[in-house]
């Protein structure tokens, strides 16, 4: 029993090492990441160029901070020269925070009428002077690139 037990922790510590290795460091402009190594991501969203919606609907445009997406992963990064609690209010109103790390941010996002379909944010704070926010759908990864961010 005490082997299977064994086995199963050792095939679960592979895993861990193998995913962990998936990701790769990429440059940021203003901050790097290690990201997927399949990750494409692509900047959605240049700084000060984004849309909203008025009180008829139509979409009008608004400064923005930059933003970037990799469908292929359901990845999206968002970069703010702001205190992250002011960011994640300003990008996903309503967001319900779940987890406070040190400079990491956990929200739950999945109630929020813009997420883009998904469930959590993961704010990482330089101080109150500048933020990564990461979306997506797996926790994990999330919390593997957060982790990573090194602001410059």
């Amino acid at each position: 029993m005490k082997k299977i037990f064994l086995g199963m922790f050792c095939l679960l510590m592979l895993i861990a090492c193998v995913s962990a290795s998936d990701l790769v460091s990429e440059d940021f402009e203003n901050f790097t990441i290690d990201i997927p190594s399949d990750a494409s991501f692509v900047e959605a969203i240049p700084a000060g160029t984004s849309w909203t919606g008025d009180a008829n609907g139509n979409l009008v445009p608004v400064d923005s901070n930059p933003y970037w997406h990799d469908e292929g992963n359901g990845l999206s990064i968002e970069y703010g020269d702001k205190d992250y609690k002011k960011m994640i209010e300003d990008c996903y109103e309503g967001a319900a925070s779940s987890s406070d790390d040190g400079d990491i941010h956990t929200y739950d996002i999945s109630d929020c009428e813009y997420n883009n379909d998904y469930k959590y944010a993961v704010c990482v704070a330089d101080g109150d002077q500048s933020t990564v926010i990461i979306c997506g759908n797996d926790l994990d990864t999330l919390n593997e690139m957060a982790k990573s961010v090194k602001f410059k």
